[in-house]
């Protein structure tokens, strides 16, 4: 939390309306930090946000909220509600459902859907920037995943979809670690690697955590992609090297919004534990 992030444009990304810009600091919607964490987002002058409300500025219906998220979502009517809160970074936040929608074993676990911004797509490195809080009475008691960058199909909850795919998730583990994971098929002969689990880092239920995620792709024929993740403004991954795509047909396409447990889901509990995020921002070169 070193400094202030410089005036940038954003696009609210919201329903029913034109996309508005607004020249405004990044950090008014950081309204209880003292300075906001920084991490990749002021190097990003072109960045989007996925807002919560309307133009007039009030919470998107539901119905609203699905349309935006397209007609591959899962589990946006039955796992999540936009809330208004009084104690984290941001007024309104979207609270998620983690486990699945109703007993039925094909039903949707969590929330899943892809953001691919106008203009925002075949990026060749993007930033993304969200608050997250866990519940208070958090058990981990399973494996979840939290939304990341993207290129290529949209990935399922449980991985990369085609070959022609590229993802960094942040991750949680059942002892309580965040683990930041790179899903490509050129980063290992098993598609996956994990960034930092030499050095995890340990997820405090019922405090808001501010993440920075960036993603820079190798250039083809070359392993100098890269991936850096910063929490609460300090810089907890920065993995260098990488061969994150074997040709230049794959870009940075967006955000793939994959919240919840991890696994099969008839082994998934219903319902289960919550968490709330702030609207996500996207930045792209």
């Amino acid at each position: 939390m070193k400094k202030k992030t410089s005036a940038e444009k954003i696009v609210n990304y919201g329903a029913g309306a034109a996309a508005t810009v607004l020249i405004a600091y990044l950090f008014i919607s950081y309204r209880y930090f003292t300075e906001v964490p920084t991490g990749c987002m002021a190097n990003y002058p072109q960045a989007l946000r996925f807002a919560l409300e309307n133009s007039d500025g009030l919470p998107l219906s539901m119905i609203e909220l699905q349309a935006l998220a397209g007609s591959q979502e899962q589990g946006v009517m039955q796992n999540t509600r936009i809330v208004n809160t009084d104690s984290g970074p941001a007024h309104r936040v979207l609270q998620v459902s983690l486990g699945r929608a109703d007993s039925d074993s094909d039903s949707a676990v969590g929330v899943h859907f892809d953001w691919r911004p106008d203009n925002g797509q075949g990026a060749q490195s993007a930033c993304i920037r969200y608050s997250v809080k866990l519940a208070e009475d958090f058990n981990f008691t399973g494996n979840g995943v939290l939304p990341g960058v993207f290129g290529g199909p949209t990935p399922n909850r449980d991985g990369l979809t085609s070959d022609k795919g590229v993802a960094v998730r942040p991750m949680w583990s059942m002892n309580g670690d965040a683990i930041i994971v790179a899903l490509a098929k050129t980063v290992s002969d098993q598609g996956t690697m994990a960034l930092n689990r030499l050095k995890p880092v340990k997820l405090q239920p019922g405090q808001w955590m501010t993440i920075e995620q960036e993603v820079v792709l190798n250039t083809p024929g070359t392993d100098n992609g890269a991936v850096r993740v910063w929490i609460d403004g300090q810089q907890e991954v920065d993995a260098k090297d990488l061969k994150l795509r074997e040709d230049d047909s794959v870009g940075l396409d967006g955000v793939d919004n994959t919240i919840g447990f991890t696994g099969k889901a008839a082994e998934i509990p219903v319902g289960g534990a919550q968490l709330w995020i702030t609207p996500i921002e996207y930045g792209w070169k």
